[in-house]
């Protein structure tokens, strides 16, 4: 069959798909009217009988892409018809790499005994035709109930397609006739009559070859089938019938009839019209029987009188004037073409004259009768008037049928006529609703108003929130919303979809979407991280803009903060605990500056105090490398530059006695003041290379940086408090008019020196893509607007007023986004691209006179470090490194597993969990036995879970994905003493029992397939397709074939291994209790070469973990090697020096390649594969003993010993590489 429209036939199987056709009513592509039918269509274009036989096109649906559907040894791709029988579909047979066209009875085993017996009679008729312009027939069967044959896949178009865009010229239609004939004549000789030849049957390959298909009207002449035709039954499509088809003398109906067929297909492509047209059945059927078609050379002057002529005598109404065989027509045809006389020639006056007077006497029957069928169904009309039925149903879009055919909406909305007697009404909205069924009875010409209400169905809801006073919003498709408090809320609710949003002030709110079934019971778990890293208490208020850096030297930044009380505090960026604390005599309100000043690699820190004097701290150490005392306080920002050349920033600072100080970085000797007239609080900035300064006299004031030179002076209308925020040489600087004014500003030119403007609304600009095109934020009462470059087109607006923001991109996105004071004691984040909110912080008081952005815990994402109230406290917009932790009754000391976005765990108490590493949600558990410890964890693979239990030697396997139990047996040996560990290979699960055995089973049934005498075989083994690689408790390694366990090679070490074997190309390698990393040839078990590491021994688990063709291996004192695993050397060795247990993990986290290393010294630490340089660390609350780190999704899932017993999930995520500055309000 030819190639079509596409259909969407996924979901349930091929069955499903077929099944899914159920009575009711299809409407009209064409007039769009609704008609009952017994089987309607799905997807494919419909139409109604009138526009079928009134010739309309149906209008077909777009192509939509669909997955291929199972249905028996095939694949169905594509529907491609759809007709009165059967459906169509394109399809694949893997077994023969082939595409083939099926066609499967419609109605499948309820289809009437007629319908199967047709649809066997086509099979079987096209099954014995074998000709090159028919299409063959490949296979019949019955699939899941539904009859099928299948038959070739023509790549192609109909010819139906090709009349389409017009009359084709005589030689080609005659061409294309001819091989139709031929191949009619063929089945005619093989006693097939076709009965249904039209365009939409004749298909044209790529080629130009004809095929003739849809044999599911044919008549076997050899067989006694009679009894499928009743008399009087019209067969066929009505535009191409034979008259004695369209007379319902179907038993007449012999070759002839399919020579009448194509002469009238013959017609059509002569002259681009039907031969008998008419605008319903009826008329089609009296011209057929009773009117000649025009001449077709009258219709069309450009066909020749002699392929007329051919044309003609093959519509000939008496079959014995017609070509007798389809043969004659074909070599009638050829003779055209080859330019010789043909021999059909037209009827004579006589024949025609005596045909005209029998048209007559038929024509005054067919009226007699219609006239008798007019009064007859009058009659039955005032007998049975039809009632006026209006159903009104609620929810309005639930299905309603009415004796089993469903109503259209404009029958729902308008009303409908109905017979008058019994009917039977029935409303369905699934799944929601429970349907509603009724029985009534329309009296003749009665109105009546039916309501139907269907009753919404119900599940329970049971949420759990930690912190357990988070609130939850619950809204529904349907309209519901309702807000609620944790810890647990129960809500019975109506079916459907609920989006849930969990949320708690300072915690990282979480949303999602869940489907609630009838009378289920759903239950949702959420874990919301708190976004305070840490906050530690200061002795008085904080005032200050904190500075951060790294000052201890660990490779993560720390901050220092000043308060009133004249304390200056270096805090651990890990977790806020001080460092160093220093004391001024009086307040610190200043923003705090850092920089290198004395050489030792450390910034050092610059704090103004209102003691009247600049102190430079060394970084280290808190201690003061120098003090300056000016003559009035400091509460203004520090800025710093290189003044004199010496490579050493050096500090410019104004004071309250109203003079600017220069002062050299590395000894703070004076270089140079500068008098203006007034205060200096805050106004001090860069200009370029001028410096800014503001005073409490209302002046602007520019300095040369070097000398201190006076450069230019304009004067305001206020005094000046706020530094100048410099944007294309204009100096926009805060000027409030009246108390609590943020927003009026005076723009000052650098160029020409002088006040341009004062107005509330001057916009500030900022480069957030860092592509030279800076975006304008402009505000005004109702919120903020950010405009492109032009400053025309409106990008996004908030109702946040964006006043002095910082930039840093918190999303990653490489567009810088804002972080601001939103009120007193709130700060927000939002993106710079979309205005997008991404994150709120509200504080228990006012925030000082700014906030420090910098990524303290090194997770990528910049952090708000701050002052507020007696606190100096850390912020993550996505609430740090950890995800979520728990506790457990006993601690994980086992391996975890993961697979298939899953991740497991085995407890000291015997416990195997299956979690969701997202939320931390348990998705199912079984319990085993309590474990000695150390104890073995599960292996996981290819949808199952093993565990091995030491204490009762069973061995069990459960479904991975549901936990249900899929078999078990008990392995040899006393309880608690040594098991194997399980592995999981190419369809067996192998273990060794702890004594002398290992054991191969069937994954799937636990039979065993083979056993082996080997001592103490506790660490898991390495399986490929081949072989087995084990290690005994004796020092030797084996290799085993994995069929049949026969030993290939056995490497004999002076210590046991600690740890299961890795497989690289060509080789195994393994780590030895004695500290050597063994190379072996895996297929001779040749020693290729050996590594010591030191400090390894009995319980720890050391093994070489491979990526990228290299090894990692850790020993017992934090030693972190990465082989070369072609020579054995090192790549690199990092000492973490702490203890080390469990064996490290490989992954890949955004396009990198990390280690992570679990130690005693409660810390996960998280290494670059490429040169073994610390990417992160985050400490737990225990020490992680034999607990391998599972990395997925982005995420590390790892298990604590006691006194914890935790289980900790914490983002992968090391820190971004700062490709941009961030940009900040003290610039």
């Amino acid at each position: 069959m030819r190639g079509g429209t596409h259909r969407d036939v996924a979901g349930g199987g091929a069955a499903a798909i077929i099944r899914r056709i159920v009575a009711g009513q299809a409407q009209c592509t064409v007039c769009h009217r609704l008609v009952g039918v017994d089987t309607p269509p799905t997807a494919a274009p419909y139409l109604c009988p009138e526009c079928a036989a009134a010739g309309a096109p149906p209008v077909k649906p777009a192509p939509v892409a669909v997955e291929p559907v199972k249905f028996g040894q095939y694949e169905l791709l594509d529907e491609i018809a759809r007709g009165g029988v059967g459906i169509i579909y394109k399809a694949r047979q893997p077994g023969l790499d082939r595409l083939v066209a099926i066609k499967v009875l419609l109605g499948g085993s309820a289809a009437a005994p007629q319908q199967v017996q047709r649809f066997l009679n086509e099979a079987r008729a096209a099954a014995k035709l074998q000709h090159p312009h028919i299409v063959p027939i490949h296979d019949f069967g019955v699939q899941d109930g539904q009859y099928y044959f299948t038959m070739d896949y023509v790549e192609g178009e109909s010819l139906a397609d090709v009349i389409a865009r017009g009359p084709l010229p005589a030689r080609e239609a005659l061409t294309i006739v001819k091989q139709v004939a031929e191949a009619l004549h063929y089945a005619h000789e093989h006693g097939v009559i076709h009965r249904d030849i039209k365009p939409g049957n004749i298909l044209l390959d790529k080629t130009g070859q004809v095929k003739v298909t849809d044999f599911g009207l044919a008549k076997e002449i050899e067989r006694d089938q009679m009894h499928l035709t009743v008399t009087g039954q019209v067969l066929g499509t009505p535009r191409y019938m034979s008259p004695e088809q369209a007379g319902g003398k179907t038993a007449l109906a012999d070759a002839r009839s399919d020579v009448f067929s194509l002469g009238a297909t013959l017609y059509e492509m002569l002259t681009g019209r039907q031969a008998f047209p008419g605008e319903n059945v009826v008329q089609i059927l009296h011209r057929i029987l009773l009117v000649d078609p025009p001449a077709p050379h009258k219709v069309n002057p450009k066909v020749h009188r002699d392929a007329a002529t051919i044309c003609l005598t093959a519509l000939e109404k008496d079959p014995d004037r017609r070509y007798q065989t389809a043969q004659e027509m074909a070599e009638d045809i050829q003779r055209f073409l080859d330019g010789e006389p043909i021999e059909a020639s037209l009827p004579g006056l006589a024949y025609i004259l005596a045909r005209k007077a029998r048209k007559h006497l038929r024509l005054i029957t067919i009226n007699t009768l219609a006239l008798y069928a007019l009064v007859h169904g009058t009659l039955i009309y005032l007998h049975n008037r039809p009632a006026l039925l209006q159903v009104n149903v609620d929810p309005p879009h639930a299905v309603v049928q009415l004796g089993g055919l469903a109503l259209g909406d404009d029958e729902l909305r308008r009303g409908l006529r109905t017979t008058a007697g019994p009917h039977r009404l029935r409303a369905e909205a699934e799944p929601w609703y429970d349907p509603v069924e009724m029985e009534f009875t329309a009296a003749p010409g009665e109105n009546r108003t039916i309501a139907l209400v269907l009753v919404r169905r119900k599940g329970e809801l049971v949420i759990r929130t930690d912190p357990p006073d988070a609130g939850v919003t619950i809204t529904g498709d349907n309209g519901y919303r309702a807000k609620f408090q944790g810890p647990v809320i129960q809500q019975e609710l109506p079916t459907g979809s609920y989006t849930l949003l969990a949320y708690r002030e300072n915690h990282l709110a979480e949303q999602r979407h869940v489907v609630l079934g009838n009378r289920e019971t759903l239950a949702v778990s959420f874990r919301l991280p708190a976004v305070t890293l840490w906050s530690v208490p200061t002795r008085g208020r904080v005032y200050a803009v904190p500075v951060v850096a790294d000052f201890d030297g660990d490779g993560i930044p720390d901050v220092v903060a000043g308060d009133d009380d004249g304390q200056v505090y270096c805090l651990s960026g890990s977790d806020g605990v001080a460092l160093w604390v220093f004391r001024a005599q009086d307040a610190v309100q200043s923003p705090l500056a850092a920089t290198d000043v004395n050489g030792d690699g450390t910034p050092d820190v610059f704090v103004g105090a209102t003691d009247n004097h600049l102190y430079c701290l060394n970084g280290r150490t808190g201690v003061p490398l120098w003090t300056f005392a000016t003559r009035g306080a400091i509460v203004g920002p520090t800025l710093l530059r290189d003044l004199t050349g010496d490579n050493i920033p050096d500090a410019i600072v104004g004071a309250a006695d109203g003079l600017v100080y220069a002062l050299a970085g590395h000894t703070g000797q004076l270089l140079w003041n500068y008098p203006t007239g007034g205060p200096i609080t805050g106004s001090l900035a860069w200009g370029g290379d001028v410096v800014l300064v503001g005073s409490l006299d209302k002046t602007l004031t520019a300095l040369q940086p070097s000398t201190g030179a006076l450069l230019w002076q304009v004067a305001l209308s206020v005094p000046l408090h706020y530094p100048a925020r410099v944007e294309h040489d204009v100096a926009y600087l805060l000027t409030p008019q009246t108390a609590g004014d943020l927003r009026t500003c005076t723009a000052v030119s650098l160029r020409d020196h002088r006040v341009t403007g004062i107005s509330d609304a001057f916009p500030v600009q900022m480069d957030l893509a860092g592509n030279g095109r800076p975006v304008w934020l402009a505000l005004d009462a109702t919120g903020t607007r950010c405009f492109d470059a032009t400053g025309t087109n409106l990008l996004w607006q908030t109702e946040y007023r964006i006043s002095a923001p910082h930039a840093a991109d918190v999303d990653g996105d490489g567009v810088l986004d804002l972080v601001f004071n939103n009120g007193a004691d709130e700060i927000v984040c939002l993106a710079g691209a979309t205005g997008r909110e991404l994150g709120r912080v509200k504080l228990a008081a006012d925030v000082g006179r700014g906030f420090a952005l910098d990524d303290v815990d090194r997770d990528g994402v910049p952090d708000v470090t701050l002052g507020a109230g007696n606190r100096v406290s850390c912020f993550s917009w996505v609430g740090g490194r950890k995800r979520w932790s728990l506790r457990a009754d006993a601690h994980f000391d086992a391996a975890l597993a993961v697979a298939e976005g899953r991740v497991w765990t085995k407890s000291l108490a015997g416990d195997v969990t299956c979690w969701s590493p997202d939320t931390g949600t348990e998705i199912w558990r079984a319990r085993t036995s309590p474990q000695p410890s150390p104890y073995n964890g599960v292996a996981v693979g290819q949808g199952f879970v093993a565990d091995a239990d030491a204490h009762t030697r069973r061995l069990q396997v459960w479904n991975a994905a549901t936990g249900k139990p899929v078999w078990a047996m008990k392995l040899a040996g006393a309880p608690d003493s040594p098991i194997g560990w399980p592995a999981i290979g190419p369809d067996v699960l192998v273990v060794g029992e702890g004594g002398a055995g290992l054991y191969c089973f069937a994954l799937t049934n636990g039979v065993l397939r083979w056993s082996v005498g080997l001592p103490k075989v506790t660490v898991p083994a390495a399986l490929d397709r081949q072989s087995v690689f084990v290690a005994d408790g004796a020092g030797g390694l084996h290799c085993l074939a994995l069929a049949d366990g026969r030993s290939r090679w056995r490497f004999a070490a002076s210590d046991p291994f600690v740890s299961p074997p890795a497989i690289v190309p060509g080789a195994v390698v393994a780590v030895c209790q004695n500290g050597l990393v063994y190379a072996l040839d895996a297929q001779t078990g040749a020693p290729r070469w050996s590594y010591r590491l030191a400090d390894v021994r009995a319980g720890s688990r050391n093994r070489v973990v491979v990526t990228d063709g290299d090894g990692v291996v850790a020993s017992l004192k934090g030693r972190v090697v990465r082989l070369d695993l072609q020579r054995g050397q090192p790549k690199w060795t990092v000492e973490l020096r702490e203890p080390v247990m469990a064996e490290p993990v490989l992954g890949e986290v955004n396009g990198q390649t990390v280690i992570l290393v679990g130690t005693m010294n409660r810390r996960v630490r998280c290494l670059a594969a490429q040169d073994g340089r610390e990417l992160w660390s985050y400490e737990v609350g225990a020490p992680i003993r034999y607990s391998t780190p599972a990395l997925i999704n982005g995420l590390v899932l790892i298990g604590t010993g006691p006194p914890e017993n935790g289980l900790y999930c914490l983002r992968a995520d090391g820190p971004r590489p700062k490709t941009r500055d961030w940009l900040g309000p003290w610039r």
